[in-house]
């Protein structure tokens, strides 16, 4: 019989509509000449195979399509016919007819395994639960005992530790606006001596002065709000402070004021309202003059070189090379106090100018040996001293801090302050706390740079 198409769809057709078991492995040995009971056992042994019969590496020199097969498989029978001699030739699609002259002793019939997919599709719901089950339950006992075997640190002893603020460190310098209707210099320094309190933090300060109008001050709201600034101010104005609360608020804009607070405390106390004129820290009145005229005569009278000036300093300083004396003159002079610097030199007396000044006004300045034998060497290297100098000897500099000594101890009115490692704005406030002991300080208006 030829093999055809269509009477094996319609079979498939037919019997794809019947439940059949999955797992089934037949292994078929039947004589030649002999037929198989495929009606009733062979159909009972084989209905759980997939529906398409496929002779795989038949025997040599036989045709699946040949007529007068003498055995017939049922219908119902799929899967896969594989020679013993495990010779390869394409899968042969073929019709369960009578196949008469096939000899089986040679063929097995081999089952087509399910995938796992419908395998899992085919179990009890009830299966697949417990099975999922007995999985998580496996998971979480491993879990649990490589947590077991990890080594646990020591618990940490918090009860003599200080409670610690965590922040986040950020990656780039925050922007920072400091907005004045001056020069901006009181917020900066305020916000700058508050850095200082933290340590690791990169912030960028934008100082924006002369900020008079509201039409400033809304421009640099809206910077603030893009680059997520904090904005500081110090407005003396009431109209510009009202101002900038009600635009940092419409542009979400965190905003410092610290000029209001200091107004409003200032009016209770004295009674008073403020003026609210901006600029007043800079005015050029006689303050600024004489601190200008401070200035000039600071630098004249610099390191000795004018022994007539004295008799017009507010400050004499005596000391030493290398005991900040230069720089601290000059700090001095901007806060508007005329300085004249002596220096001491090694077994050489005072100019006899300086004993006839008020005793009052004069410093006496000193530093450790090493200390200054490290800002001597660095001096040298700096200016580039040829051949080799006793400047930065150390027993030069022992022998000359022990004759300043004896000179400050030859003038018991004379304070003496020790420099080393100090600021030279630290070692200021010490002097001009000395002077307003004694009431020979003044009024300078303007505290910082000219």
């Amino acid at each position: 019989m030829a093999l055809g198409r269509r009477p094996l769809q319609q079979r498939l057709q037919a019997e794809q509509q019947t439940d059949v078991a999955d797992d089934v492995h037949v292994s078929g040995q039947v004589g030649a000449g002999r037929r198989p009971r495929a009606a009733d056992q062979g159909a009972k042994l084989l209905a759980g195979a997939a529906h398409l019969a496929v002779l795989r590496a038949p025997v040599a020199g036989l045709d699946p399509g040949a007529a007068g097969l003498g055995h017939e498989l049922p219908s119902a029978a799929v899967g896969h016919l594989k020679a013993h001699d495990n010779t390869v030739r394409e899968d042969i699609p073929v019709e369960c007819e009578p196949m008469r002259q096939l000899d089986l002793e040679k063929v097995t019939w081999v089952h087509r395994p399910p995938s796992t997919e419908q395998a899992r599709n085919r179990l009890p719901p009830v299966v697949v639960q417990e099975r999922t089950a007995a999985r998580q339950v496996k998971a979480e006992a491993g879990v649990a005992a490589a947590r077991a075997l990890r080594p646990r640190a020591p618990p940490r002893d918090r009860s003599t530790r200080p409670t610690e603020v965590r922040m986040q460190r950020p990656n780039r310098p925050r922007p920072l606006f400091i907005v004045s209707d001056g020069t901006g210099d009181t917020a900066e320094k305020v916000v700058r001596a508050g850095l200082l309190q933290f340590s690791g933090y990169f912030v960028h300060l934008q100082v924006f002065p002369n900020v008079t109008e509201p039409e400033q001050l809304n421009k640099l709201m809206g910077q603030a709000a893009r680059a997520d600034a904090l904005m500081v101010t110090t407005l003396v104005r009431p109209a510009m402070r009202l101002a900038a609360q009600e635009l940092a608020a419409e542009h979400r804009v965190r905003l410092m004021d610290l000029m209001g607070n200091v107004l409003s405390q200032l009016g209770h106390f004295l009674g008073v309202q403020p003026e609210g004129i901006p600029g007043r820290m800079h005015r050029a009145d006689e303050d600024y003059f004489r601190r200008v005229e401070a200035v000039e005569f600071t630098v004249k009278a610099d390191d000795g070189k004018e022994p007539r000036l004295l008799h017009d300093a507010d400050i004499v300083l005596v000391g030493v090379s290398r005991t900040s004396k230069t720089p601290l003159s000059v700090f001095l002079a901007h806060k508007g106090y005329k300085v004249s610097n002596v220096p001491v030199v090694l077994d050489r007396p005072l100019p006899p100018i300086v004993h006839e000044l008020d005793q009052r006004r004069i410093f006496g300045l000193t530093i450790d040996p090493e200390s200054l034998r490290d800002i001597r060497q660095t001096r040298v290297k700096t200016i580039g001293l040829p051949g080799r100098t006793n400047y930065d000897d150390m027993d030069y500099i022992l022998a000359e801090l022990d004759w300043s000594e004896e000179l400050f101890r030859a003038h018991p009115g004379w304070p003496v302050i020790d420099v080393t490692r100090k600021a030279v704005e630290e070692t200021a406030a010490l002097i001009l706390g000395v002077l307003s002991e004694r009431g020979l300080d003044h009024g300078v208006g303007e505290v910082g740079q000219l």
